[in-house]
């Protein structure tokens, strides 16, 4: 027995049934698991009409403890509403006798809109300081190359007044009794820079747009991140239902981690480099065959000189 601490003769019995049953059990349970009333009258050595008792009891103990829990939390939200009236009240008393710099309509404040607000401020104001940048690799597709309203070019499809409305926007002069044609070929010689509602989007939000090469998805390392995706969810799917489709892509997503994501990224450098080595050997050879063709022109140069 640990020092300092003494048990009656009736605990030091119970305690003794107990090890001699975890003892009695090191080569497999005597009782098995599930017969929970057997092993417990094996262990405190009563008879079922004790264990029933002490079951009732504890039944009763535990509804009187939930009981007490919940009094004790309808009270302490009462008292809260209690300070949360009072302190409105008191709220409301200062603000009709403070001199406000906004006005306060004599109607119902919460349905108002005579209230001045201050403006949000957008998330490019919000930051401050150099914070640092995120950048986000797209390829060029239709909808991440639709362009702005106001740099959106004329059609030929467009009546003749939508394209001299278009003029007027841009600020581009023009004389009355030009044709379609000539508002026309007026609008394509003064088109503005081309600028993206993605981009124009993510710069609201310290965001770079870096853009792929048109048709190198290899050069994307989230294309072999929805590769790996579309394989996991392909070779578990057994339902074939939209929520046991989304459920494994976001099983996925959770499972992946920073190494296989490097991987991502190492495996596109490695692609990056190849390309890099293709271009040197491509400029050397339109090198050399610039020279050939020089030389050949040289030649004939010469030899029609020659003949003459």
């Amino acid at each position: 027995m640990p020092r300092g601490q003494h048990y009656s003769e009736e605990t030091k019995e119970l305690m003794f049934n107990v090890i001699k049953l975890i003892e009695g059990e090191k080569n497999g349970a005597t009782i098995p698991l599930y017969n929970v009333n057997d092993r417990i009258m094996a262990t405190l050595q009563i008879s079922h009409g004790s264990l029933v008792n002490l079951k009732n009891e504890l039944k009763q103990l535990e509804e009187e403890q939930q009981k007490f829990l919940n009094s004790s939390y309808l009270s302490n939200n009462s008292n809260n509403d209690h300070l949360y009236l009072r302190k409105n009240i008191k709220n409301e008393r200062l603000r009709r006798r403070s001199s406000s710099p906004y006005t306060i309509p004599t109607i119902d404040q919460s349905r108002s809109t005579n209230t001045p607000r201050p403006v949000a401020k957008s998330p490019a104001k919000r930051s401050r300081g150099n914070a640092p940048s995120i950048t986000i690799i797209i390829d060029n597709a239709s909808w991440h190359r639709e362009g702005t309203d106001d740099t959106k070019p004329s059609r030929r499809s467009w009546r003749k007044q939508m394209i001299a409305n278009w003029l007027d926007d841009h600020h581009i002069l023009y004389d009355n009794d030009i044709s379609k044609a000539e508002l026309l070929e007026l609008a394509y010689e003064n088109l503005p820079r081309k600028k993206y509602k993605v981009d124009e989007e993510a710069k609201m939000y310290r965001i770079n747009i870096l853009r792929l090469p048109m048709g190198h998805c290899t050069l994307n390392p989230i294309e072999l991140a929805w590769a790996n995706m579309k394989t996991y969810k392909r070779d578990r799917n057994t339902k074939f239902t939209l929520t046991e489709v989304t459920k494994l892509a976001q099983e996925w997503i959770n499972n992946l981690d920073a190494r296989e994501a490097i991987s991502y990224v190492n495996h596109v450098k490695q692609y990056e480099k190849a390309f890099k080595k293709a271009d040197i050997y491509v400029e050397e050879i339109e090198e050399e065959l610039n020279d050939d063709y020089d030389e050949d022109n040289y030649s004939a140069y010469s030899a029609d000189t020659d003949d003459e």
